[in-house]
C-alpha cells in the first residue's frame, strides 16, 4: 500500500512538473521513480517452483502478445515494455528449445500454439503470427498493464532458476540481435548449449541422484516409469539424422526452435547457415508455394515438404509418409493435439488413418443421454414390434413347412424383446428415483449437462453425416 501510495504521489508531483514547463526537474523526479516489487506475492502465492508452472499459461501468452505489439504513445505500449518482453519471450523459446521441452504445436487461425512439459506440468501458450498488428481502442490497456507488470518479474524468476537448473548462464546472449540473416539462434550455439543442459538432465550425474531402492526396481510401476523414458528420449531424438533445408516462405522464426528440439538440424539461405541448398546432407527440403519444375532442379535423394508435415509429425510423434505433404497440392487435415477424440465423441478420418500407420485402436466416447421424450419412443417401438408379430403370423400360415421353426424363433425374439424392455423401465425407474431425491440446485445441474451432451451428439451427428456426404461424393 505505501509503495501504491508513493507511485500515486510521484503521478502527482511529476504531472506538475510537465504543466509548468520544466523538463529537468520532471527528468529527475522520473529517476526516482517507485517501483512496486513483486517478490513477496510471488512467493506467497506459489509455495513451490511447480505450482509457479502450472500457472505460466495467462503470463506466456501476455508476455508473446505485447512481444509483437508496435509502440503506441496514447495506449501506453512503451518501448521500453516492448523490448521487456521480447527479451523474455525469446529467452523461453531458447529454453525450450535447448533442454528440448516442447512437446506439441499446432497452426491455428490466431496463431502457432506450443505446449512444453516442465517438471510434469503441461505449458501452452500461443504465439501471433509476425504481421503488423492492429490495436483496437475498446480495450482497457490499463488493465492488462498491470497484470503484464506482474507478470514479466513472475517469468524473469523462473526463468532464472530453469536456466540455472540446467548449468547455463542467464541471461542468456540475444543471437537474434547480432544475426544479419534474420534468424532467431545460431544452430551451431544451440547444440553446444543442448550438450550442456542434456547431460545435467538426464547425463549420469543426474541418474545416479535419483535414490531408488532395490525393492522398487522389482516393482511394475518402475517398469513402467523405465518405460516412458524410453519413450520420451525417442521423441527427443525425432529428427535425428535429419537436415532440414528451410526456404523463404516457410515459418523460420518458428521451425528454428522446434528442429533443434527434437534433435534435427537445419539450413536457410542466409550467410551464418550450416548448411546451403546444395548441401549432399540435406534430407528434406522445406516449402511452401508450387513446384515450377522447369526452374528448379530436384535432388532424388531428399523429400520435398510442406511445413505442415513437421508439426504433424511432432504432435503425432511418429515420422509420417512424406508422399501427402508434396508441396503445391492439397496436404491432410491438420488436426488439433489438443482435443480429446474419446471425449468428443468423433474420431476423424485422418486420425483414424494416423492410428493405423501407429498400429493403435481409438475408441470412442458416447454419452448416455437422458432423453424426455423416451416413453413415446418405447410406445411407438412396441406397436412396430406388433405389426411386425402379426405379419409374421400371416406369413406363418401360408408357409406350413417351416411352421415350428419360425414359432421357436418368435419366442426367442419375444423373450429377448421382454427382457429389454424391462431392463429400459427398470433403468428409467431407477433414473426417476434419483431425480426424485436431487435437490433443486443438483437437478438444475443435471439439466444443463444432459442439455451440453445433446449439443455435443448433435454437432458429432452432423461431423458424420458431412463425412458420409463427402465419401459419397468421391
Amino acid at each position: 500500500m505505501k509503495t501504491m501510495r508513493d507511485i500515486k504521489i510521484y503521478e502527482r508531483k511529476h504531472k506538475r512538473l510537465i504543466s509548468r514547463g520544466d523538463k529537468d526537474q520532471a527528468e529527475m523526479l522520473e529517476a526516482r521513480k517507485p517501483r512496486m516489487h513483486f517478490q513477496h506475492i510471488i512467493k506467497e502465492r506459489y509455495p513451490s517452483f511447480v505450482d509457479c508452472l502450472k500457472d505460466l499459461d495467462d503470463a506466456l501468452c501476455l508476455i508473446f502478445l505485447y512481444a509483437k505489439f508496435p509502440t503506441h504513445e496514447f495506449l501506453g505500449n512503451e518501448r521500453k515494455t516492448i523490448t521487456a518482453c521480447q527479451k523474455l519471450a525469446y529467452e523461453w523459446m531458447l529454453y525450450c528449445s535447448v533442454a528440448k521441452m516442447f512437446k506439441k504445436s499446432f497452426l491455428s487461425i490466431k496463431g502457432i500454439y506450443y505446449q512444453a512439459e516442465i517438471m510434469g506440468a503441461n505449458i501452452t501458450w500461443v504465439i501471433p503470427y509476425q504481421f503488423t498488428q492492429k490495436m483496437p481502442f475498446d480495450i482497457d490497456y490499463n488493465v492488462m498493464n498491470t497484470f503484464l507488470e506482474f507478470y514479466e518479474q513472475l517469468l524473469s524468476f523462473t526463468l532464472y532458476k530453469l536456466y540455472t537448473d540446467v548449468g547455463l548462464a542467464y541471461p542468456p546472449k540475444r543471437m537474434d540481435l547480432k544475426s544479419t540473416d534474420g534468424s532467431k539462434v545460431n544452430l551451431k550455439t544451440v547444440k553446444e548449449m543442448q550438450a550442456v543442459a542434456l547431460e545435467k538432465l538426464y547425463g549420469k550425474e543426474a541418474q545416479d541422484k535419483k535414490d531408488i531402492s532395490e525393492e522398487f526396481m522389482n516393482t511394475p510401476e518402475y517398469t513402467q516409469m523405465i518405460q516412458r523414458e524410453e519413450a520420451q528420449e525417442k521423441i527427443r531424438n525425432l529428427f535425428k539424422n535429419n537436415v532440414f533445408f528451410l526456404n523463404r516462405e516457410v515459418p523460420r522464426y518458428s521451425l528454428e526452435f522446434l528442429i533443434p528440439a527434437f534433435g534435427g538440424d537445419y539450413g536457410y539461405e542466409g550467410e551464418e547457415s550450416l548448411y546451403t541448398i546444395d548441401s549432399k546432407e540435406i534430407t528434406h527440403h522445406v516449402m511452401d508455394r508450387k513446384i515450377n519444375e522447369s526452374k528448379m532442379q530436384f535432388d532424388v535423394k531428399r523429400d520435398y515438404v510442406v511445413p505442415q508435415w513437421i508439426y504433424d509429425t511432432i504432435n503425432n510423434q511418429i515420422a509420417l509418409p512424406v508422399s501427402q505433404y508434396k508441396p503445391g497440392a492439397p496436404p491432410p487435415a491438420h488436426l488439433s493435439p489438443f482435443v480429446d477424440n474419446k471425449m468428443e465423441g468423433y474420431l476423424p478420418k485422418r486420425q483414424e488413418e494416423i492410428n493405423d500407420l501407429k498400429g493403435i485402436t481409438e475408441e470412442v466416447y458416447e454419452p448416455e443421454i437422458d432423453d424426455e421424450g423416451e416413453g413415446e419412443e418405447d410406445k411407438v417401438e412396441e406397436d412396430q414390434q406388433m405389426n411386425d408379430e402379426q405379419g409374421n403370423k400371416f406369413d406363418d400360415e401360408s408357409s406350413e413347412e417351416d411352421e415350428d421353426e419360425e414359432e421357436a424363433k418368435r419366442e426367442l425374439e419375444k423373450k429377448q424383446r421382454m427382457k429389454s424392455k424391462l431392463k429400459k423401465s427398470l433403468e428409467k425407474e431407477r433414473t426417476e428415483l434419483g431425480k426424485l431425491l436431487m435437490t433443486k440446485k443438483q437437478r438444475r445441474l443435471y439439466r444443463r449437462i444432459n442439455y451440453s451432451l445433446k449439443r455435443k451428439k448433435e454437432f458429432v451427428d452432423k461431423l458424420k453425416e458431412k463425412r458420409r456426404n463427402l465419401e459419397q461424393g468421391e
